[in-house]
């Protein structure tokens, strides 16, 4: 498995690091089982999150609301290509002057113009999210942190084993649930409808 860059919020190396493997020592096998888990802890913290990190490029149809500002669903803004309104038959590139606040995906026109109150109306063309060296420290440190407690499961031969009794002690393993302290890292970052 190779670490999908489309998704994936962290390296191997920054695992690594993290978990005080020297890179020498890692063997291919263990470098494709991290990449794997970088994969899915990145994948499960979009599916919580309800959104992307990494930068992409999307077109977002928007209804208006006869106000000049107008919200985009993702964010970091990195760069707006072009706002188009719906003409009747096609999207028409729209000439007015705009600006963007890149944190909250806030766009608002400075020449007067508004966002025309009708439905499926406009069209904004724009690239948002992280590049992996960019993606906030706790936002890395909860992925790290999911990433180091499945690999610790999986080194201890304890994936998808619910529990194990010893003489003198039970213990329970939860792989269902997301850690608390990770969760409420990613609160901050959770898309509310």
């Amino acid at each position: 498995m190779t670490l999908d860059s489309t998704i994936a919020l962290i390296t191997v190396q920054e695992v690594n690091d993290f978990l005080g493997i020297p890179a020498e020592n890692q063997d291919e096998r263990e470098k494709t089982i991290i990449e794997g888990l970088i994969n899915s802890a990145s994948q499960a913290i979009i599916n919580y999150c309800q959104r992307k990190f990494i930068a992409a490029a999307i077109s977002e149809i928007k209804n208006g609301d006869n106000t000049k500002c107008i919200y985009v669903q993702n964010r970091p803004i990195v760069s707006i290509s072009s706002i188009k309104y719906w003409d009747g038959s096609a999207y028409v590139a729209h000439t007015g002057t705009y600006s963007y606040d890149a944190t909250t995906g806030k766009i608002w026109f400075t020449d007067g113009n508004i966002f025309s109150e009708y439905e499926d109306y406009w069209q904004i063309n724009y690239i948002y999210g992280y590049e992996c060296d960019d993606v906030p420290s706790d936002l890395k440190l909860a992925c790290i942190q999911m990433v180091a407690l499945k690999k610790k499961l999986f080194d201890d031969n304890a994936h998808g084993v619910s529990s194990r009794t010893f003489p003198d002690q039970n213990i329970s393993y939860s792989f269902d649930k997301m850690p608390d302290d990770v969760k409420q890292t990613l609160n901050y970052y959770r898309r509310v409808a």
